[in-house]
């Protein structure tokens, strides 16, 4: 039986008068079968079908400790019971906690009762998905036309500086329908997918306040085969209970997208523009804080906010994760892109998914690059963290440092670099072509470091004696490091052939020139005026009233 199994039947528990005891017990359960103790483990599943025989899954559990243990007539009963509670198991016999029970005379018929079971399952699952799929896809739609906010109801008329000062105070929200505070949409992808997400309101949602949003993206990607059917509000709660809780306290919109093997926010890159994507979407409907947008999530999920960072950061405000694996998937792992933001990890000891001293490694070389880093490590646990209460402290932490920043689209300095320049930008300033054939500049560095070993997934105490680069890089790249101040740009540029360079008034003074300086070559001297078309189409696309671009420069280097 896989660890996964173990650990899903432990986050799918009921809620019980003894929810806490059932839970410590199974936890010990865990504990001894990771040990490959399983008499001990066994025993504590007696324990807790004791409290809970309700339970389909922990009964199927408690058959495979026993037949582990050789209790194989005990271990009968169980899978029975668990295949009478409608637990249904597609492929029985490649069980290997099972194979003891493979030659009795009671297997054929088990093998029967889970296959009926798994069918029976299928089919009821297939009817609801259905329906719950035509249910929520057209209550989103009625929302939509009836709290969807449209530009050309605000009051564009007149010069284009009196509209952007319109605009930053624009609120022409109003209290909005859902379901007990949830919303239960869907995202296209392309013309054939969409991605479903579940949105959790605060409570007394008032549509004259701008609200915090936190984005919680799950882990496990890769082991879903296609995009669920809809959502529900089960994201809120299992590795995400911590995550919830603390945003609720913060009176925080939470976000929870859906991800499958081919379009997520790992790899490949199918799915990576939907997290921002909903969020533009959002902003057409909810009072969201431009300025306090942020990213977390668990595993393959705290690799995708890691992502954001090194990728598409200028929507958010501070990054954060649960057993991070810092490294990006489909390109370089540029990790100067890290000084614009903020980064703050949870990391735990017995992690297979990047061990301790990969973490060492990387939060030194953040330091030394005068990258915002933060790992707080906790002793003895493996990756699926989440999954103890004692995770609820460092969420804690974590959330109190995270709702510490602000985002400040106008920084004066910026450093970015990428590979794609679908990729190219951060907040004001973005890089529109690549000429990867010139000469790498000085500063243009590739930094990197070796993880030493691994741990096994199976057992945490087992250290693999491999290693491997903590960064990857399969193109070359460009780069630019850029200051602004009293109307000058200042850009060094590095196998970058141009810029766009994006105005606001917070910036520069519009009845000045603006000079841009690239290389130690001026490249522009002149006034630039408030351009509505342009200004007006940005906002469109994006709804942020914080950061309201009212021009650009295009300049080659």
């Amino acid at each position: 039986m896989t660890m996964k199994r173990l650990i899903l039947s432990l986050l799918l528990l009921p809620v019980l008068a003894h929810a806490q005891e059932a839970r410590t017990i199974m936890e010990k359960a865990d504990s001894c079968y990771a040990a490959k103790n399983y008499t001990e483990a066994a025993s504590y599943m007696d324990q807790f079908i004791a409290l809970d025989s309700t339970c389909d899954g922990c009964t199927y559990n408690a058959a495979c400790y026993n037949a582990l243990a050789g209790n194989k007539e005990k271990a009968i009963l169980y899978l029975r019971r668990s295949f009478k509670l409608g637990y249904a198991a597609r492929y029985l016999e490649q069980d290997d906690d099972l194979k003891s029970l493979h030659g009795l005379p009671e297997w054929p018929a088990l093998q029967k009762l889970s296959a009926d079971n798994y069918a029976i399952a299928m089919e009821k699952r297939a009817k609801r998905n259905k329906e719950l799929n035509t249910r929520y896809t057209n209550w989103q739609h009625n929302w939509e036309k009836q709290y969807r906010i449209a530009l050309q109801n605000a009051d564009t008329a007149g010069s284009a500086r009196q509209v952007y000062q319109r605009l930053q105070h624009w609120n022409p929200y109003q209290p909005i329908s859902s379901i007990n505070n949830y919303l239960f949409l869907y995202q296209p992808i392309n013309n054939s997918k969409k991605a479903p997400y579940t949105v959790l309101l605060p409570n007394n949602y008032n549509p004259q306040k701008a609200y915090p949003l936190l984005v919680v993206l799950h882990g496990a990607v890769f082991m879903q085969d296609d995009l669920q059917p809809y959502a529900d509000s089960s994201a809120t709660r299992y590795y995400h209970r911590h995550f919830t809780k603390y945003a609720s306290q913060a009176n925080m919109i939470v976000v929870y997208p859906n991800a499958s093997r081919k379009y997520n926010w790992v790899y490949p890159d199918s799915g990576f523009r939907v997290t921002p994507d909903i969020i533009h979407y959002l902003k057409q409907f909810i009072n969201i804080d431009d300025n306090a947008v942020y990213i977390t999530g668990h595993s393959n999920g705290a690799t995708g906010s890691f992502g954001y960072l090194l990728k598409q950061p200028s929507l958010f405000a501070g990054f954060s994760g649960m057993n991070t694996q810092p490294i990006i998937r489909t390109g370089g792992t540029f990790l100067l892109n890290a000084r614009n933001r903020n980064f703050y990890n949870i990391a735990t000891d017995k992690d297979y998914y990047y061990p301790p001293a990969a973490n060492d490694s990387i939060s030194k070389l953040a330091h030394q690059l005068n990258i915002n880093w933060t790992v707080d490590m906790q002793k003895g646990f493996p990756h699926w963290f989440p999954q103890f209460d004692t995770a609820d402290i460092p969420v804690k932490k974590m959330f109190a440092s995270m709702l510490s920043y602000q985002r400040n689209p106008f920084q004066n300095t910026l450093y970015w670099e990428c590979d794609n320049i679908q990729y190219g930008r951060c907040d004001w300033l973005s890089i529109t072509r690549l000429d990867t054939l010139q000469q790498r500049a000085k500063w243009h560095l590739q930094y990197n470091f070796t993880i030493p070993y691994w741990i096994d997934n199976m057992n945490p105490d087992k250290i693999i004696d491999s290693s491997s680069a903590g960064f990857r890089y399969p193109r070359q790249s460009g780069a630019v490091q850029a200051t602004y101040a009293a109307n000058v740009f200042r850009i060094e540029s590095s196998c970058v052939q141009s810029l766009r360079i994006f105005l606001s008034p917070q910036m520069i003074d519009f009845s000045k020139p603006v000079a841009v300086w690239i290389n130690g070559k001026k490249v522009f001297d002149k006034k630039v005026q408030y351009n509505k078309t342009f200004m007006l189409q940005n906002f469109r696309e994006q709804f942020d009233r914080k950061a309201i671009w009212v021009g650009y420069i295009d300049v080659n280097s």
